[in-house]
């Protein structure tokens, strides 16, 4: 695909982040994804994303989730 531009900056690394900075990889030369939290070493949630700590409970279940 044609290059627009040589460098893209997307402002936060959730999924939509992600997912966002992948896309712009077709048409940018360079794309940099700014987090304000630093990426675990291991598989942790993050405490920015949410949705990286999920808790699904059965219905009239109590969860207990951090």
């Amino acid at each position: 695909m044609k290059h627009i531009g040589q460098h893209a900056i997307v402002v936060g690394a959730s999924m939509s982040g992600l997912l966002a900075a992948r896309a712009l990889s077709d048409f940018y030369a360079v794309v940099t994804a700014l987090e304000r939290d630093a990426f675990p070493q291991s598989d942790n949630p993050r405490k920015g994303v949410p949705q990286g700590r999920p808790c699904a409970w059965p219905a009239g279940a109590r969860p207990n989730c951090p």
